[in-house]
């Protein structure tokens, strides 16, 4: 129920120390009596190459040893750690253990808004955070009533985070925090922190220093007062490493912003004395109002393209933009439902954002696809209402291939592809138990092996994958999941009907002549023929044939 709160905990630099950072959450849980949902590491996860906490990691990568609670990683990667993470773009390293990547915005089932920059200002080339990651962080903001985020998680400290400080906390303090902070910190977390509006900004260093800093900020206000709307505060707070000694482990209880009314948000934010205004400047004007030069990151975000923040987006109306480019974009794709190019011999099923065509050239005579009306290229990239009717088309096709003992694989290919495509491949029950061994035999056999593994079940895809990022997605009648992600050196090599070959191999249905849709076109009128015979058939699951329901 995302409108629960969710109680997490974040850990400041681990430096290869998982096993007391696990025993740390233990005794916080049994303190507290309180079941953490996740854990999220923020700072120097991986320590030192010649650390002992390299053996440590690999425990848990391995699954000697598990992860007690879910654990997502927000830190830089060095070259030296490449052989731990086999996707760099973020993937599950691990039973219960995620590297989330350089940079992101994660909203998983609990929908909690995190975003996270993994890189730090400082230390070797591939610790460091880039403009375009800036960029892209800071592009989800672009719209003035953006609302804002729960959590901000960085590896680098905002730049002048302590101004507005003096009143509150003693000058030798302060002076001491700013003389520790100042080779961790960046004007371009500020800005990001600006521009974001977190509720909790969490910052622990990445640079491999396994900084001691801890630092509890008051908050801050994300508004003028008296000129602009009331928004919620922002706290910040620095963790230390956990080999520092000082406090590193910090628990939270937060509603989801999005499902918080904003009446209650605002009760929640302190006020008076023990609030400041907005530290983050930029020659005496608060960041989020000024205008960004051509080298800032606040760029406009055109098909992923960094561009001069005073550059119109194509999106936003003029030539080619808006509803016009989405228009184009339908007419070319053979698979939007508005394109006269659809082959409509084939649909099956019309819902109000979503259908279903029979495959051309099917593995088995039941192979349908399931697709947007609208043009999306990817699911990650669907909205939830095409979402939520593909979850209904999945229960709906489940009960038809259940009255003929068979149950349905879900195929996923974002790699080549323009339009999502969710192919529904019906399996004999009987082969359900070596479903999952089959799939990965065949990724072993490759060559080069395809890096095919399984992701927790709790695990949401669209917090793994950034945004256009190719992969290979199966979802088995088990409840099991399997995951690839399709690198650049693979992109020559990666099998395009690599899960139609898992499934017509000696494994399942042992048709090797079938793996090539080509080799299994039917004229017109045979695909008619079989769309009107599917239908029948599905007519007394399919949701769509009732509007009511």
């Amino acid at each position: 129920n995302m409108s629960e709160p969710v109680k997490l905990l974040i850990s400041g630099s681990v430096g290869g120390r998982l096993d007391d950072v696990y025993k740390r959450c233990l005794r916080a849980q049994k303190k507290s009596g309180a079941k953490f949902a996740m854990l999220f590491c923020v700072g120097d996860f991986f320590g030192a190459e010649s650390g002992p906490g390299v053996e440590v990691i690999k425990r848990y990568i391995s699954g000697a040893t598990k992860a007690p609670l879910t654990t997502y990683v927000v830190s830089p990667l060095p070259e030296w750690a490449n052989a731990l993470v086999p996707d760099p773009s973020g993937c599950e390293i691990g039973p219960n253990l995620i590297y989330l990547g350089r940079r992101g915005l994660f909203s998983g089932q609990t929908g909690l808004k995190v975003a996270y920059l993994a890189g730090t200002s400082r230390g070797e080339e591939s610790r460091r955070f880039r403009d375009s990651e800036l960029a892209w962080l800071a592009g989800q903001a672009s719209d003035a009533e953006f609302p804002g985020v729960d959590l901000l998680l960085t590896c680098a400290w905002p730049a002048g985070t302590l101004t507005g400080c003096e009143d509150w906390l003693p000058m030798d303090e302060c002076q001491a925090v700013e003389s520790a902070s100042k080779p961790f910190a960046h004007p371009a977390i500020a800005r990001l922190a600006a521009r974001l509006r977190p509720r909790y900004h969490v910052v622990a260093c990445g640079d491999g220093s396994d900084s001691g800093l801890d630092f509890e900020r008051l908050p801050y206000r994300n508004h003028r007062v008296g000129s602009e709307r009331e928004r919620h505060s922002t706290r910040f707070h620095s963790l230390a490493g956990v080999s520092s000694g000082r406090r590193c482990l910090y628990a939270l209880q937060l509603t989801p912003l999005a499902k918080i009314d904003r009446v209650e948000l605002l009760k929640q934010t302190p006020s008076g004395a023990g609030v400041t205004d907005c530290p983050y400047k930029d020659d005496g004007k608060d960041v989020s109002t000024v205008e960004a030069g051509p080298r800032s990151f606040f760029f406009a975000e055109a098909s992923g393209k960094p561009g001069h923040a005073g550059q119109k987006r194509r999106s936003e109306g003029g030539g080619g933009g808006g509803e016009a480019k989405r228009r184009q974009q339908q007419a070319a794709c053979w698979f939007c439902l508005g394109n006269p190019e659809v082959q409509r011999q084939l649909v099956v099923s019309v819902a109000k954002s979503t259908y279903l065509a029979l495959a051309r050239g099917p593995l088995v005579p039941q192979h349908v696809i399931a697709l947007p009306i609208g043009h999306h290229k990817c699911l990650s990239d669907c909205p939830a209402e095409v979402l939520s009717e593909f979850s209904r088309y999945k229960r709906c096709l489940a009960q038809l291939y259940a009255a003929s003992e068979l149950a349905p694989v879900y195929i996923e290919r974002n790699f080549k592809c323009f339009h999502a495509q969710l192919h529904c491949i019906p399996v004999p029950v009987a082969s359900l138990p070596g479903l999952k061994a089959a799939f990965l035999d065949v990724a072993d056999k490759h060559e080069p092996r395809l890096s095919l593994r399984e992701l927790h079940p709790g695990a949401d895809l669209a917090d793994l994958v950034p945004p256009g990022a190719p992969y290979f997605c199966a979802d088995l009648p088990t409840g099991e999941r399997l995951f690839c992600p399709i690198r650049r050196d693979q992109f020559d090599t990666f099998p395009l009907s690599f899960g139609r070959d898992v499934l017509a191999s000696h494994h399942v249905y042992d048709c090797p002549t079938r793996v090539d849709w080509r080799d299994c076109l039917q004229s017109e009128a045979e695909e008619t023929a079989a769309a009107e015979e599917f239908k029948k058939s599905f007519a007394p699951f399919d949701f769509s044939l009732n509007c009511d329901e």
